[in-house]
């Protein structure tokens, strides 16, 4: 075997730990998919058990139908029923700035010491304020 071959294979074994080291890793912190998962099964499995029937999967689909024409309906600046790349652009800008108001609003209230960032006492005080928004909206 040549040392070029040589070299190739232990550049394809480097390659392959380093992408299933990734895998493993996203794996671990649940990644996206499964954040996503989880967040779909907790709002429409209705029964609970841990799958989708017809109709949860039914009601999935109509509310991912209806999300969707609300994006269209909002954004939908030139009324041809439909997102354009730029409009879909300005959307996400206009999430983007939703967020970093939110976020700059939790700062200016639970950054007491104006450092910036939250302390753990600060994010302790954030998490027990968000806990109660949710149960006072759940009682609603």
């Amino acid at each position: 075997m040549s040392t070029i071959t040589r070299i190739r294979i232990v550049e394809l074994l480097a390659l392959s730990a380093l992408l299933i080291g990734t895998v493993q890793a996203e794996e671990s912190r649940g990644g996206p998919r499964q954040d996503r998962k989880a967040r779909m099964m907790k709002r429409f499995d209705a029964d609970g058990d841990g799958k989708l029937s017809e109709s949860e999967r039914a009601a999935a689909k109509e509310a991912g139908k209806k999300h969707r024409d609300e994006m269209v309906k909002r954004h939908d600046t030139d009324g041809d029923g439909k997102l354009s790349e730029t409009e879909r652009a300005a959307a996400k800008e206009g999430r983007k700035a939703r967020r970093e108001g939110r976020r700059a609003k939790m700062m200016q209230k639970f950054d007491a010491d104006g450092d910036g960032r939250l302390d753990k006492a600060e994010r302790e005080a954030r998490r027990k304020a968000h806990q109660e928004r949710k149960a006072n909206n759940a009682d609603e």
